[in-house]
């Protein structure tokens, strides 16, 4: 019988009993409900050590501010920088944190939430199912006894870690799923891609679901070595040819694409490629039919042609401009370059489009950006920094710092939801700087682009500014967000 004087001599004794105060407490107060236990039953294990630095009072004080501001783009930026750092959040803002992964409205901050609660958070996490996206689970029981979401990002995991594993959990499970939850898994096999899936992406293309089959489809385009490619080059390969003549007066022979539009695909592989009729589009932003030129282009990773031709992107897209059937070859080189995710043919594309964006082939009447263009957003973001540096100073006047009249450039810059370089950074700022008579840029562009401006520049961008900007709100609005997110950072350097 475990009486509470026979708990304190333990104690006095030296007792290795870790939950020896919680018996006594129980025991206490049993006794003084007038009845003794004869046993006090094992508590909850308590919470084991926290391993890591927590962050200083100063970041805190800057995080809840953050959160109660629901920025989601600074949340998650501040929320990387404690992880990258090291640390963790102290006790007192676990459960804020906890909260407020559990809202619906931002499930992208899960997993930048999970690093940063620490020891405490996870265990806190196994207690309520509601903050269960926060434990530590292992990715094969999450993959055999999660649910959607959980099962996806068991797989991602899976895939980072060991692709064959995660396509042998997928293939085990085929049979037994759902069209939409095999189209997702499919999604995941562009972590680790490699020839190795080629075989069982080969055969999706057989399954009843076009979702699936699409999904196959913008996997294996991305294997060049793939059947599917294979297959594909040889149908589009002979319709789009490179002609040079030469003539007396010309020292360079002329060069120019020969185009044949195809005839509708016979052979026994047409229908299962996506060539049956079936017509797609640049992306899940829009909606705009293609030809089957542009098509079948699109399904052939665009450096073959570079290969095919000896030219650069640049320079066929040139030659593409010169041929009656431009638009379909613009479009079919866009949707392989989206489809492959060819940073190189996505610089090429940007450049066209701001040379020709006033054309018909660029405007219509669905409206990605700004002034109605049909220009595929997505293709910005495949650029790296280096190469917006290239179009941004292509489009700025070089004597005179200003943009050129007319120029697309804002609404490209306004979908760059990356981090900016310092050379864009400083250009882009002393060109709205210098450009007072016309508040687009100020209006549209400042507070977007503040979260993805170089901290370490927070000083100087905020210099420059004319005493009549500084009194707008947009340029107050992008100065305190530059700000706050140097205070971050900088906190985030303070001891614990």
């Amino acid at each position: 019988m475990n009486s509470l004087a026979s708990l304190a001599r333990a104690a006095m004794l030296g007792s290795g009993d870790p939950h020896i105060l919680d018996k006594a407490i129980a025991a206490g107060i049993a006794e003084l409900g007038g009845r003794i236990l004869a046993a006090c039953p094992d508590a909850v294990p308590p919470c084991p050590p926290e391993t890591r630095p927590y962050i200083a009072p100063k970041a805190v004080e800057l995080l809840m501010s953050v959160v109660q501001e629901r920025d989601e783009s600074l949340l998650e930026e501040f929320l990387q920088r404690i992880a990258q750092a090291g640390r963790v959040v102290p006790p007192e803002i676990v459960l804020e944190l906890l909260n407020l992964g559990q809202a619906q409205l931002l499930p992208e901050l899960r997993p930048h939430i999970r690093t940063v609660i620490g020891v405490r958070g996870r265990w806190l996490a196994v207690h309520h199912p509601a903050w269960s996206y926060a434990r530590s689970v292992d990715p094969q029981t999450a993959w055999e006894t999660g649910k959607g979401k959980e099962r996806i990002q068991a797989l991602r995991q899976m895939r980072a870690a060991d692709p064959a594993q995660a396509r042998a959990w997928v293939q085990a499970a085929w049979q037994q799923e759902a069209a939409d939850e095999r189209a997702e898994f499919l999604k995941t096999f562009a972590i680790g891609l490699s020839m190795e899936d080629e075989l069982f992406l080969e055969n999706c293309l057989d399954d009843r679901s076009s979702h699936v089959r699409e999904a196959a489809r913008e996997l294996l385009v991305r294997l060049e070595a793939s059947r599917f490619v294979q297959r594909m080059w040889e149908r589009v390969r002979p319709l789009v040819r490179l002609r040079s003549t030469v003539s007396r007066s010309a020292k360079k022979p002329k060069r120019a694409l020969e185009v044949t539009l195809p005839e509708e695909p016979r052979d026994e592989h047409a229908e299962r490629d996506g060539l049956s009729g079936i017509r797609h589009c640049y992306s899940n932003e829009r909606s705009r039919l293609v030809s089957p030129l542009s098509q079948m282009i699109g399904w052939v990773p665009p450096q073959l042609w570079n290969r095919e031709f000896g030219l650069s992107p640049r320079e066929i897209l040139s030659l593409a401009w010169q041929n009656e059937h431009k638009q379909e070859l613009v479009y079919g080189w866009t949707l392989a370059t989206l489809a492959t995710q060819d940073a190189e043919w996505a610089e090429a594309l940007v450049e066209d489009y701001l040379q020709h964006h006033q054309t018909s082939l660029w405007r219509g009447p669905t409206s990605v950006v700004a002034r109605s263009t049909i220009f595929p957003v997505s293709l910005i973001v495949l650029l790296k920094p280096q190469q917006m540096e290239r179009v941004i100073q292509a489009e700025i006047e070089p004597h005179t710092g200003k943009l050129r009249k007319r120029s697309p450039l804002p609404d490209i810059l306004a979908q760059y939801r990356r981090p900016w370089s310092p050379m864009m950074a400083e250009t882009v700022v002393r060109c709205i700087q210098s450009r007072r008579d016309d508040d687009e840029l100020r209006q549209h562009l400042l507070p977007d682009m503040a979260p993805y401006m170089p901290v370490e520049m927070a000083d100087a961008l905020a210099s420059g500014w004319s005493p009549e900007d500084q009194d707008r709100r947009e340029v107050k609005e992008f100065l305190s967000i530059l700000h706050l997110r140097q205070q971050m950072w900088r906190s985030l350097e303070e001891p614990s």
